[in-house]
């Protein structure tokens, strides 16, 4: 999980915690395209414009694999990077 975290803030340094949270988490079990290839990644680009809400929102979209956990898991991440890290921590 550490080496997500560090591909994350490698593309795109200085995130708030929740949204590099959310995308490390993405990151490890999808690899680094959704955070970082601006080509096929809309949530890189929107990124890269610190445009955090589409970023965010953009989670969902990758369900690759049509399981509910899967779409569970991507509801859980969009959720974290929606929410301030103060309001994760109550």
């Amino acid at each position: 999980m550490l080496n997500a975290v560090r591909i994350v803030d490698g593309c795109h340094p200085g995130l708030p915690d929740n949204v590099l949270i959310a995308f490390s988490d993405a990151v490890y079990n999808m690899g680094p395209t959704i955070a970082c290839d601006r080509e096929l990644s809309h949530a890189a680009i929107y990124l890269d414009n610190k445009d955090y809400n589409k970023a965010c929102n953009e989670i969902t979209k990758w369900n690759k694999q049509h399981l509910p956990g899967i779409y569970t898991r991507r509801a859980k991440e969009r959720f974290v990077c929606l929410t301030p890290t103060s309001l994760l921590q109550q």
